[in-house]
């Protein structure tokens, strides 16, 4: 809950400043929102089959992390 919170207030703040800027604060939002999940996964659940899970959604963070950084050569 918190962390939908969190992304709909970095959208919201950061809307009126541009798209790379946008693509940015939601980046890092879900960069620490990850990290805060693996750890939790590893410390308490760590024999968990959702441990899979996270690790195709560190893939699917990189793959939007790297096409958000091909955009901005489009970005113009």
């Amino acid at each position: 809950m918190i962390s939908i919170g969190i992304l709909v207030i970095s959208y919201i703040i950061v809307t009126r400043m541009g798209t790379a800027m946008s693509r940015g604060f939601i980046h890092s939002v879900l960069f620490i929102l990850l990290v805060g999940t693996t750890v939790i996964e590893k410390i308490f659940i760590s024999s968990s089959p959702f441990l899979i899970l996270t690790i195709l959604l560190w893939f699917l963070w990189f793959v939007s992390l790297w096409s958000g950084i091909q955009l901005k050569k489009y970005d113009g």
